[in-house]
């Protein structure tokens, strides 16, 4: 038995370590690439592409091979030629979150691929099929084009991984309305009856009647939290999001920042970080004590950025690969980098020109993805319908432990392994929430394992930083 859960370790970290390669390949600005395939990431400059704000670049999740990039224009294969059917496509150069793509779940070649307008113009939020099988494994467009979602919409789009660890929440806002909607993308495909949650400010008016479309909006990497900037309302708002319901609530604003443009989360969730279209200041906030007037006071300038431009610095923000946050410079040659975004304060250690891209340009935005996946949110597919969720996961002192109801009667026996078998720790557990602490054990990758009373068995990968 020992001998078999061994391999099953070995097998399981060996599909962990070589399958989380999705954002590797980056494609934004004008031509401008980044590889984050050998590590610190090095400049692509055979780019086809020219756009202003967010864009999307997809590659393959084990090879880290490119996949497709698209300015919500149109969208261009690994050999930088724009697929058959992959022109005309109703989104915008500008558009914010311009183009936004996600793999179906169950699906090996099919990825959904949602354009937006540009301050909320009239052709809202869309989304296109794309079907990699198509022009000889090129990819290809199908059909299923520039398929109307919503409309009037905001500029804003993310997503997050369902509590099943295979669905994905679609997460926009619509124009002229205080409500987020939702749209759960499963294996039979998307569902366009969103799940509404009314909450927080209505996204209307601005400067020339459409800026509060515009904004960054972002998840953590655990999916429990969504924050966004609406522009000349000068706020930030954060929010609770239940990976299970699709519903967002707790809402946290912060307020006093004209042109809010930026957001992103440091990858264990405890720091929000923020930009201003037309300020150069990088803004940190400790979101620890979940209190609106503390985080509100935690606000500190951890740099800024520069540009050969006279008014815009700053754009907008990107979660690495590399658990390292990177800042769109408007018109520079270099990307700014967040080195350490889970240190508070100063610590976190912003270069400014962090990255050179070998002489081509960044413009306002980066490629955007879905942030969470099983691994980052600790999720496992079900045993027997049943398992267990870690919150945060990875961590670095402490995660949070959460076993479904069914699986624990009375009391249970926790194991900790690591990559080799080795049995770490050991521990009884009687209530279906505790406290997994980190103590003395060094950094890596490890395997929970709870048996329950009568044998049964549910394990999952977890990660110590």
């Amino acid at each position: 038995m020992k001998k078999y859960f061994l391999i099953t370790l070995l097998s399981t970290v060996a599909s962990f370590a070589f399958s989380q390669k999705e954002k590797n390949i980056w494609y934004f600005g004008v031509n401008a690439g980044l590889d984050f395939n050998g590590g610190p990431p090095v400049a692509l400059t055979n780019s086809a592409m020219s756009t202003l704000d967010n864009c999307t670049s997809v590659s393959d999740n084990v090879a880290g091979s490119l996949y497709f990039y698209s300015n919500g224009v149109s969208i261009w294969n690994k050999y930088h030629s724009v697929m058959p059917n992959g022109s005309g496509l109703l989104g915008s150069t500008s558009g914010g979150n311009s183009a936004f793509a996600v793999r179906q779940p169950g699906s090996d070649s099919l990825f959904y691929l949602f354009t937006n307008d540009a301050f909320a113009g009239t052709n809202g939020l869309r989304y296109s099929i794309i079907d990699m099988s198509l022009d000889g494994g090129l990819g290809d467009i199908t059909s299923a084009k520039n398929i109307q979602l919503l409309n009037p919409s905001t500029e804003k789009i993310t997503a997050i991984t369902h509590a099943n660890g295979q669905d994905i929440w679609i997460i926009t806002h619509p124009w002229n309305s205080n409500a987020f909607y939702v749209y759960l993308l499963s294996s039979t495909g998307l569902n366009t009856t969103p799940i509404v949650s009314t909450i927080g400010s209505t996204h209307s008016g601005g400067t020339l009647g459409t800026y509060n479309a515009c904004g960054q909006i972002c998840a953590s990497a655990q999916g429990a939290k969504i924050a966004c900037a609406i522009y000349d309302l000068q706020d930030y708002e954060l929010f609770d999001f239940s990976r299970s319901t699709g519903t967002l609530s707790n809402l946290i604003s912060l307020s006093g920042y004209p042109n809010a443009w930026g957001t992103e989360f440091s990858p264990d969730g405890s720091k929000l970080y923020t930009t201003q279209w037309k300020n150069a200041a990088i803004y940190q906030f400790d979101l620890s004590s979940n209190n609106q007037t503390t985080i509100s006071n935690s606000a500190t300038i951890i740099g800024t950025a520069t540009s050969p431009d006279a008014t815009y610095k700053a754009g907008y923000l990107q979660l690495g690969p590399d658990k390292k946050i990177y800042v769109a410079k408007f018109s520079s040659g270099y990307v700014g980098v967040v080195d350490i975004p889970n240190n508070l304060g100063a610590s976190c250690n912003y270069i400014d020109n962090g990255v050179s891209l070998g002489g081509k340009v960044c413009q306002a935005g980066l490629p955007s993805f879905l942030q969470t996946s099983k691994a980052e949110t600790g999720i496992n597919d079900p045993i027997d319908n049943c398992s267990f969720s870690l919150y945060p996961n990875p961590f670095t002192t402490k995660t949070t432990v959460e076993i479904c109801g069914s699986f624990l009667q009375t009391a249970a026996k926790a194991e900790l392994y690591d990559l080799f078998g080795r049995e770490i720790n050991e521990f009884m557990v009687s209530n279906s929430e505790f406290v997994l602490n980190r103590n003395d054990i060094r950094e890596g990758f490890y395997f929970l394992r709870i048996t329950n009373e009568n044998g049964n068995a549910i394990s999952k990968k977890i990660v110590i930083e």
